[in-house]
């Protein structure tokens, strides 16, 4: 009895996980295009001058950047990995 409650749970969690990270990318894919594109949500005049040779990605956030697609890359093979063993 408890075990099939484990596994039903378990499944429950594999299908749900894929829904998350997919909601998650698509979140962040707006974020970066919205920072690419200068298009906020919200417009605030503020005259925004960058000197020549200066990114409007300061190196902190380019390091927040590259942080957050390593790990993302990371849950998305542990959950291929996860949906693989769980079929077999």
């Amino acid at each position: 009895m408890r075990d099939e409650s484990l596994n039903s749970h378990s499944h429950s969690l594999l299908l749900l996980s894929p829904v998350a990270i997919v909601v998650y990318v698509s979140l962040a894919s707006e974020f970066f295009l919205r920072l690419k594109y200068d298009a906020p949500v919200r417009h605030v005049e503020q005259p925004r001058v960058l000197e020549k040779g200066q990114h409007a990605v300061s190196k902190n956030l380019r390091v927040l950047i590259y942080a957050m697609a390593f790990c993302t890359l990371c849950i998305f093979i542990r959950l291929v990995l996860d949906i693989s063993y769980q079929r077999h």
